[in-house]
């Protein structure tokens, strides 16, 4: 099925959100990204513009998301895009660490891209 992919991207994430996957919507009300009006149908491409820590469970299960790019995330702590099942790259060019479980089980992920991590706990990709 053609789904359209939505290119979303969260400025001030850790300020707005507290590194929890939510959207913020016109009426200053908050969705999990799944439930969000204007995305809950599409793939979301999301792009964390400052994000300095990605933290515990902040995308967890999320069905939408499709592609993340962090280019500021530091960190991304345990579980944050476990259970994502439409994931299928992530970009995290100045995580320096990434804690355990934090792809698990994302099934569809083929490219991951942490090229200045000193550290990749296990098991930060079980089960994909």
């Amino acid at each position: 099925s053609d789904i359209e992919e939505v290119g979303l991207v969260v400025e001030n994430f850790v300020e707005k959100y507290g590194g929890v996957g939510y959207v913020e919507g016109e009426d200053g009300e908050h969705w999990q990204t799944d439930e969000a009006p204007n995305v809950a149908t599409a793939k979301v491409s999301l792009i964390l513009k400052d994000a300095v820590v990605i933290g515990d469970s902040a995308f967890f299960g999320s069905k939408i998301l499709s592609k993340v790019t962090a280019t500021c995330a530091s960190e991304v702590r345990q579980y944050a895009f476990s259970n994502c099942s439409n994931l299928s790259q992530a970009f995290l060019p100045i995580a320096v660490q990434v804690h355990s479980n934090t792809f698990m089980h994302c099934r569809k992920l083929i490219e991951v891209a942490l090229p200045n991590a000193l550290s990749i706990d296990e098991p930060a990709f079980l089960a994909c």
